[in-house]
């Protein structure tokens, strides 16, 4: 071998390893860029108007939010009168102005957010078993809420499904209806074999142990878990209970005007895991520069 150009094996396997290296460089910046700004405010309109459901002005596309994205049409409202969860499903054939496409959307509220501290101080820690993946366990209360909807989430999207089976379909939720959205997204995958992605959600409690974040990331690649600030929800249940967040976050600024794309372990100490204490539960209301305590009360019931 020419010592002048060493063994040829070695410097291909040198090669080979730093083109790994630009490919995983490449990709996480890929994965960092990807997050549109635009985007997410698009989806808080949806969050915004599913908490006007399941009044008239939700399901006529009629409230205040939904006049940020018109043209939803077939607005089917979810709802549970025992655990008073609620969104809606609806389709839109010639994109809403900010997506110029034809798309089906699933919203989900959280909890009343003029009596959200109660909910807050109401979150327990129970968990069960998740039987679609090995070693998952999710939040009960959460689960099971999801459950009270699952049927009607079926039987709309399946109806929908058949007349546009060529749509993307997109999911969004903030605060309980995050967690909502969660389980949405994977029963979508478990039953219809949907891939929703890009995925947003806004001050998502955190839902399940590690595996069951594993096995979300999995299936859901593309995910964009909002937060902002001292949001408290983030935080919930702790993580000493074996809860874990999925990424990736993206950390919004006190004033909504910057972010930042966290990294990829759901648990970034330099995101909203900096702030374990001194939270603040109006951040939890406000996202993206969207204030659901003033959409709510502009809801016609």
């Amino acid at each position: 071998i020419n010592a002048e150009y060493g063994d040829p094996i070695l410097q291909t396997n040198k090669k080979i390893n730093m083109l790994v290296i630009l490919i995983i460089t490449l990709l996480v910046g890929i994965a960092q860029s990807a997050f549109d700004a635009a985007e997410a405010q698009r989806y808080t309109y949806y969050t915004g108007a599913s908490y006007c459901c399941p009044a008239s002005s939700c399901t006529s596309w009629t409230c205040q939010a939904c006049g940020q994205v018109p043209g939803l049409q077939r607005v089917i409202a979810l709802y549970n009168a025992t655990t008073n969860a609620n969104g809606f499903i609806g389709v839109n054939t010639n994109g809403d102005g900010l997506f110029k496409s034809p798309f089906i959307f699933i919203a989900f509220a959280g909890t009343n957010p003029t009596s959200i501290k109660n909910w807050i101080d109401d979150i327990d820690t129970v968990t069960e078993d998740y039987s679609f993946c090995s070693g998952c366990r999710v939040h009960s209360g959460f689960y099971h809420t999801y459950l009270t909807l699952q049927s009607q989430v079926n039987t709309a999207f399946a109806a929908l499904r058949a007349l546009y089976p060529n749509y993307p379909v997109q999911v969004t939720g903030h605060s309980l209806g995050a967690a909502l959205a969660v389980h949405t997204v994977l029963d979508l995958y478990q039953k219809y074999n949907v891939h929703v992605s890009p995925f947003y959600t806004f001050g998502q409690p955190r839902i399940g142990n590690d595996q069951f974040e594993k096995y979300l990331t999995g299936i859901v690649p593309t995910a964009y878990r909002v937060t902002h600030w001292r949001d408290p929800v983030p935080h919930l249940p702790p993580r000493s209970f074996g809860f874990d967040q999925n990424p990736r976050e993206v950390f919004y600024s006190s004033d909504n005007t910057n972010f930042v794309v966290c990294d990829d372990s759901g648990e970034d100490p330099l995101c909203s895991d900096q702030f374990l204490s001194d939270l603040d539960i109006l951040d939890h209301l406000d996202y993206v520069g969207f204030n659901y305590v003033t959409n709510f009360l502009s809801c016609v019931f």
